[in-house]
């Protein structure tokens, strides 16, 4: 309910961005730290490799948290693994910054990895007795464009959601 709520404040254009210039590896640290400090996520190993110092971008902190929240909500969901792995790395491209969040899970057929940044979007049938509205991985996409960046994903043993945000 609170994603749908989420979603009607993204598509009226009622949630305006507070970009801020953010360090990267300071956020990643922190939000790794902030991460495991939370009982309900005993289960999810994350782990945030080296990211390299001083490099900037101009980012919403909270939606920024939100991108990442709903990136291992959706592991969680769906990597259909005893103990699921997820690892963030990041590296510089041209002007963006690149974030790579992979799981350890099963991934997403092939025919089915270009739609899921769609709005409402469910995958497979077995999906859909799951939890959720399809709206995760679409306010990922609108965030990550709203701060001027550029979202892909692919299986590489398990699913790696790429973020590309512009370096300032």
């Amino acid at each position: 309910m609170e994603r749908l709520f989420y979603f009607s404040k993204l598509e009226t254009g009622n949630m305006p961005l507070f970009l801020e210039k953010t360090e990267w590896r300071e956020y990643l640290n922190t939000y790794e730290k902030r991460y495991e400090m939370l009982e309900e996520n005993d289960c999810v190993k994350l782990s945030v490799e080296d990211v390299k110092k001083e490099i900037y971008s101009n980012i919403d902190r909270e939606q920024m948290k939100r991108i990442l929240d709903n990136l291992l909500e959706n592991s969680k969901k769906y990597a259909d693994v005893d103990i699921l792995e997820v690892s963030i790395r990041s590296f510089e491209n041209d002007s963006y910054f690149v974030i790579e969040v992979s799981d350890n899970g099963c991934g997403v057929s092939d025919d089915k990895i270009s739609h899921i940044f769609e709005q409402f979007f469910r995958g497979d049938e077995s999906r859909n007795k799951k939890e959720g509205n399809g709206l995760g991985l679409y306010i990922v996409k609108y965030l990550v464009e709203a701060m001027g960046g550029f979202v892909s994903a692919e299986n590489r043993d398990g699913l790696t959601v790429r973020l590309m945000l512009p370096i300032i």
